[in-house]
């Protein structure tokens, strides 16, 4: 949908970019990264209101790369997702920015809940 709010997707993998665009494709203006280094690219270009972040990246850490999100995007909200994200401390993640997790495997009725509710919370922040 081209015309909802916009949410990022960053994943190293192109299976999970692909089901999590089909599930959020339809109410969100999804875009798409596979690297911190598009993250950064796609969020400067785009008014990112959520980001759903990889919890691992491949060789790039994903509490690394929440960090510099964070610190370039303040208002965005960034959700850490993946199956690390039961391992990590909540409280860490909270600490370098992230508004919340959404650990795998995820139901799809709560991913858009948790997104639209980010979605609104972030247009509240910039009135």
């Amino acid at each position: 949908m081209l015309g909802g709010p916009t949410v990022l997707v960053v994943d190293d993998n192109l299976s999970i970019l692909e089901a999590l665009g089909v599930a959020l494709d339809d109410e969100f203006n999804v875009r798409f990264a596979r690297s911190i280094y598009e993250a950064i690219r796609e969020a400067g270009k785009n008014d990112v209101r959520v980001l759903l972040l990889d919890d691992d990246l491949g060789h790039e850490s994903g509490v690394d790369a929440l960090n510099l999100l964070h610190l370039l995007f303040p208002k965005t909200r960034i959700y850490v997702t993946g199956a690390l994200t039961r391992l990590l401390d909540y409280e860490t993640l909270l600490a370098n920015g992230a508004t919340g997790t959404l650990p795998k495997p995820w139901n799809v009725e709560h991913l858009r809940a948790t997104v639209r509710a980010g979605c609104i919370r972030r247009a509240g922040a910039n009135t």
